[in-house]
């Protein structure tokens, strides 16, 4: 009689993923930044040299994947999945079959975990339109002409720093000609905190903030990819707090700003929007809108966000 081998659990997952509904099998959803546990069957003895090479985590394509254990007590298994882990995907966890027990014999490999890297939350128009709440209406008065400049910013730090463009405040006469409009709220200007006319990125302090303002997360820019679905909020003409959707269409150089890469998008933006946020679907800052083709239509650039990130790291 020909001996049989032995069917897991993930080689019947990855056979049937795309038959059978997920949720028939137990899978346990971790994080890729925070430890979790693994309890193992008490018959096995884990040692310092074994930890590492028995331990066995695979992929749906059956590929072998690196996983850091960093402790063990009472054969509890404290893991955190690597950068290579990628959020939504399944992986199946094992002991080497070849991994003897406490008294020497082989190993019965009788468990197998199965889990699933948590992905972000993508989330609702709803969801999204909340974010309002970070951005900001920015106003600079001209003493000496009748009229005004005006655009858009957003929070990046609860106590009142934001984020623009030089060009919205590039005709200022003074800090106190500047003022900003948060949730109905309006604040002068306390400090200009970082300013580059050829990024075109200017962050702002605000004077006398008395509450801890909500702001929005930054993301990494050079993870965006053409076809992302991303929205804008600002102030397209003065319409304070409008929100538009698109895609991500292209990545150009020199749309206006030397020797820089633009995140080309389709949602559309009037003046005004200029300083505004554009978001990914996880509500994160992908970008700063800041230009529009004229001669065009939904011909839209923004600033990648990690060039703010470089700029406040200096």
């Amino acid at each position: 009689m020909k001996n049989r081998r032995k069917i897991s659990l993930f080689t019947i997952l990855i056979l049937f993923i795309f038959t059978i509904p997920i949720n028939a099998f137990p899978i346990k959803t971790v994080s890729k930044d925070k430890e979790w546990s693994v309890t193992f069957n008490n018959n096995i003895k884990f040692t310092k040299d074994n930890l590492y090479k028995n331990i066995i985590v695979k992929d749906l394509y059956n590929n072998q994947i690196p996983i850091y254990v960093f402790r063990t007590e009472n054969n509890i298994l404290k893991i955190i999945p690597q950068d290579n882990y990628k959020e939504g995907n399944i992986y199946a966890l094992s002991i080497d079959e070849n991994l003897q027990s406490e008294n020497g014999s082989a190993l019965k490999q009788d468990e197998e975990i199965i889990f699933q890297i948590e992905g972000k939350k993508k989330l609702n128009i709803k969801e999204i339109i909340k974010k309002q709440e970070s951005v900001c209406y920015v106003k600079v008065d001209n003493p000496n002409e009748d009229v005004y400049h005006y655009g858009s910013g957003f929070v990046i730090d609860s106590k009142g720093i934001i984020v623009t463009n030089h060009h919205v405040i590039k005709s200022y006469t003074s800090l106190d000609s500047i003022t900003v409009t948060i949730d109905g709220n309006i604040y002068n200007i306390d400090k200009i905190i970082k300013d580059d006319s050829d990024k075109d990125i200017t962050v702002l302090q605000l004077k006398d903030v008395d509450k801890e303002l909500p702001t929005l997360q930054l993301t990494d820019s050079d993870l965006v990819e053409v076809g992302d679905k991303i929205y804008t909020l600002g102030n397209p003409l003065g319409y304070t707090n409008s929100i538009s959707q698109g895609i991500v269409s292209g990545f150009r150089l020199g749309q206006g700003r030397i020797s820089a890469k633009d995140i080309q998008f389709t949602a559309p933006i009037s003046g005004g929007s200029s300083g505004g946020v554009l978001l990914n679907e996880y509500g994160e800052v992908i970008g700063i809108v800041y230009a529009s083709a004229s001669n065009g239509q939904n011909i839209n650039f923004a600033i990648p966000i990690d060039e703010l990130k470089y700029m406040l790291d200096d």
